[in-house]
């Protein structure tokens, strides 16, 4: 019989255990009045950060999310970015 090509070779790789990363707005008040505390969690076209990349536990997230969508309905942030500005 021929050996299976597709099995891979040698000891299966060892999986360790992810770290947690330190949050970066737990120290931080979240405060839909202050624009330029929540620009740090936008991307250049305006769209909120996901809870992966912004490090924020999921209660923050949901504050920050709230407080955004205050801004803007405020006109404190722009819901969206044009493209002259960006």
């Amino acid at each position: 019989m021929y050996p299976r090509r597709n099995k891979p070779s040698g000891p299966k790789p060892i999986m360790l255990a992810a770290t947690k990363k330190p949050s970066r707005g737990s120290r931080r008040v979240i405060d839909y009045k202050d624009p330029r505390a929540l620009s740090f969690f936008l991307t250049d076209g305006g769209k909120i950060l996901p809870r992966r990349v912004s490090n924020l536990e999921p209660r923050e997230q949901k504050k920050l999310k709230i407080a955004i969508k205050r801004a803007r309905i405020l006109a404190f942030l722009p819901f969206v970015q044009k493209a002259e500005e960006r």
